[in-house]
């Protein structure tokens, strides 16, 4: 009788660590946010052209696999897209989804992120609001997956854009930021700037000690990017994420903001595949070409896949 429950003793031993070896062995990824590059230097790094957006970038070590979705922001089912969005959803089966623009701190269940999806509909809506962000919170919110938003809370982002510029240069930048999202979800409407700024421009960005009036606003961009505002010239270029002397100056606010962003971006990856096996990501390119050497130290080289659509 002693014998036999000191066998049960040693196998319920033997069977706990066994259970323990699986979780000690998981790869736990930290992000390096010093290999994090200029736009355009990965391409430059490996010798190739840039792949035309949007692209499909797959990492896989250690039972933990990434689908990067590099997207060309749009508002159409009827774009690439949103082809690779749903192919990505069909074939890679994520236990977990990424999205653009939205903070972590909503949490990770997609029913947190229905605000994003609306009264939109997988099966008949073609033109999402939200863009591709939306179109793939509603994937996450059908499959009953985990949904988190990439994005570092905007006091701790402001606060370290504070540190470099005024809350006025910020407020300008954002709202340069936004102007080419507001184009492209008001595609068949001519816009007036004028009256858009002066109804939404304040309270959608309440940063600054003081309103910044439209005049204020255009004298600012004036000053700043050395060109007189033109609002059916401004494109996602103005706002690109590019430094140096040539760069604008908006161009060069984006890219501090980038930083920050990226950073806390690879931190979320991490963090999620730390949590599950498959992770989807839907970001913009430029970010996948910023953050690819740290996901590559991270994952491995990715394979790039141009002919998705075969």
């Amino acid at each position: 009788m002693k014998d036999r429950k000191q066998l049960l003793i040693f196998t319920l031993l033997i069977f706990c660590q066994t259970l323990a070896i699986p979780a000690q062995s998981q790869p736990q990824f930290k992000p390096d946010p010093k290999l994090l590059l200029p736009l355009g230097k990965f391409w430059e790094e490996n010798g190739r052209p840039p792949v035309q957006s949007p692209f499909l970038v797959k990492f896989s070590t250690g039972g933990k696999s990434l689908w990067f979705v590099a997207a060309h922001h749009s508002n159409s089912v009827e774009t690439d897209t949103f082809r690779l969005i749903k192919k990505a959803f069909t074939e890679f089966k994520p236990q977990a989804l990424i999205v653009e623009g939205v903070e972590r701190e909503r949490g990770t269940s997609a029913e947190s992120y229905k605000s994003l999806v609306k009264d939109a509909d997988l099966d008949k809506t073609k033109f999402w609001l939200n863009g591709e962000r939306g179109y793939a919170v509603a994937f996450a919110v059908k499959q009953k997956i985990a949904c988190v938003g990439g994005e570092p809370p905007e006091k701790y982002l402001n606060e370290e854009l504070r540190k470099k510029y005024s809350m006025k240069d910020v407020f300008g930048f954002y709202v340069v930021r936004y102007i080419p999202q507001l184009k492209r979800q008001n595609p068949d409407k001519k816009i007036d700037f004028d009256k858009w700024y002066e109804k939404n421009a304040q309270r959608d960005w309440p940063i600054t000690d003081a309103p910044v009036s439209l005049s204020e606003f255009k004298a600012w961009y004036g000053e700043k990017n050395k060109e007189k505002f033109d609002f059916d010239k401004i494109d996602n270029e103005i706002s690109a994420p590019i430094s140096g002397g040539k760069a604008l100056f908006t161009q060069q606010v984006s890219y501090e903001v980038g930083i920050v962003r990226d950073i806390a971006i690879l931190e979320n990856i991490a963090d999620m595949l730390n949590q599950y096996d498959r992770v989807l990501i839907v970001y913009g390119s430029g970010h996948f070409e910023q953050q690819a050497k740290a996901l590559e130290n991270m994952l491995g080289k990715g394979d790039i896949v141009e002919d998705w659509k075969k």
